[in-house]
């Protein structure tokens, strides 16, 4: 049964106003979709093929939005959700659906985007790439807000719906030793005499170290130096500020950050201000899977783009290839560089400072031979390189992605325009818990 088999409520004519409606499927951001004569209502908190009673959020001229007030018929795969925060922090959209349905229902959204945006489907699907379900996240980034007059600081993830802080004491997806940070964190933060200025706090977390950055927007005098110290000491953290947007300074020594991928024999060290993947786990099987579709073969020349402090660029200089680390920031070039000389790679690895959203064709025409590629762009994708694909000429292309709406734009470009096959794509459990589709996919030149 579908929405048009349930007559829905008479059409709202205020954002109060209840609609009764069949769910119809997920969006790429974890939301459940149904449709009132053709036009979207997108859905908090609901599920495919329930019947739900729903409250009207927000309404545009192109979609309608609505959170779940009552579920009528609920979906055999419903759980209830195991946060305590869960009805107002916006950073988990899925606990309401099995784990074991979270990574299906991540295909389906992946395969839709592909079908609809790209018109194309992969000749196959890759297993799909699953890991812990609680306690993964290795690094967070809080908003931090004072209320009462400043009297209070409150210290949480985007509220649902809104753009104020939702509060929370503690978070599951965490890794434990990040959640049992926060109350301790934000008692200090309470203390300082700037904390009506302090706007986020950032937190990360390997096997040897931990470390907390503080960004502000007036400069801490030494009284609030002094408790931050304190705190560092007791929890065992290294404590970086950041004045506005200006570069990380330590509060005292720096703090030895690296994570490793034993399949390859590699550690990448890194700074609280480098990408790091926030799931290590996922991150090694993603990389092995990587390797896997890419094949570095000794004597070819690979280019990875977006490379970052070198995540996929090491394990392809270690299988034997020549490799080029393409990416705009200095400062990640630089620990790239610094990886590739601590693994011993230093030979096969270089490094090429590029914008890789203002690429023009003459630019490209000076890296000369491009045997492979690998993409792992941000959110926005990788357009304007895909646009130069067939100048480039790889015969494999490796593309990661965090969203797979660009990706499904991308691939119709490639597929479309640049001559190349979507030959394989798959889905990562990088986010559990969460809306965000992580995937891979495998372009061959036709």
């Amino acid at each position: 049964m579908n929405s048009s088999d349930i007559p829905p409520s008479p059409s709202p004519d205020s954002d109060s106003e209840l609609v009764t409606i069949r769910v119809d499927s997920l969006a790429d951001d974890g939301v459940a979709v149904a449709r009132i004569n053709g036009k979207a209502l997108f859905i908090e908190q609901a599920l495919p093929g329930e019947l739900v009673r729903a409250r009207y959020t927000r309404r545009k001229r192109r979609f309608d939005r609505a959170r779940v007030e009552e579920v009528l018929e609920p979906s055999p795969h419903r759980v209830e959700p195991r946060c305590p925060y869960v009805d107002e922090c916006g950073g988990c959209a899925l606990q309401h659906l099995e784990s074991e349905h979270q990574l299906p229902a991540r295909a389906r959204i992946l395969r839709d985007k592909l079908d609809r945006i790209g018109g194309v489907q992969p000749a196959r699907m890759l297993p799909p790439v699953s890991g812990p379900q609680w306690s993964y996240r290795s690094r967070a980034r809080f908003g931090v807000v004072a209320v009462e007059k400043g009297a209070k600081v409150v210290m949480g993830f985007r509220a649902r719906g809104h753009h104020r802080i939702a509060g929370i004491a503690g978070c599951d997806i965490l890794d434990p030793c990040l959640s049992g940070l926060i109350p301790a964190l934000q008692k200090v933060l309470q203390t300082l005499s700037v904390r009506c200025k302090v706007v986020s706090v950032e937190a990360m977390v390997t096997d040897t170290d931990a470390a907390v950055v503080v960004q502000h927007l007036t400069p801490l005098g030494e009284a609030d130096r002094a408790r931050l110290r304190e705190f560092a000491e007791k929890s065992k953290v290294v404590i970086y500020l950041r004045l506005g947007r200006q570069l990380l300074v330590p509060l005292g020594e720096e703090a030895d950050l690296h994570y490793p991928l034993p399949e390859f024999d590699l550690t990448l060290h890194f700074s609280p201000g480098n990408f790091v993947q926030t799931n290590p786990v996922v991150n090694q099987k993603l990389v092995s899977q990587a390797m896997a579709l890419l094949q570095p073969a000794q004597g070819e020349r690979i280019f990875d783009l977006f490379c970052g402090i070198g995540n996929f660029t090491l394990p392809i200089a270690r299988l034997g290839a020549e490799v080029v680390g393409v990416e705009d920031l200095p400062e990640t070039l630089a620990q790239a560089e610094k990886n590739a000389g601590a693994n011993g790679l230093g030979g096969r690895c270089s490094f090429l400072k590029t914008d890789l959203f203002q690429l023009e064709r003459d630019e490209i025409a000076g890296w000369g031979r491009v045997d492979k590629l690998l993409l792992d762009p941000p959110r926005s994708g990788a357009l304007e390189i895909c646009q130069l694909m067939a100048r480039l000429g790889p015969e494999r292309v490796v593309y990661v992605s965090c969203d797979a709406a660009t990706l499904a734009r991308d691939t119709k470009e490639l597929v479309s325009s640049q001559g190349y096959l979507l030959e394989a794509v798959g889905v990562l459990d990088m986010f559990p818990q969460t809306g965000h589709v992580e995937s891979i996919a495998l372009f061959l030149k036709a």
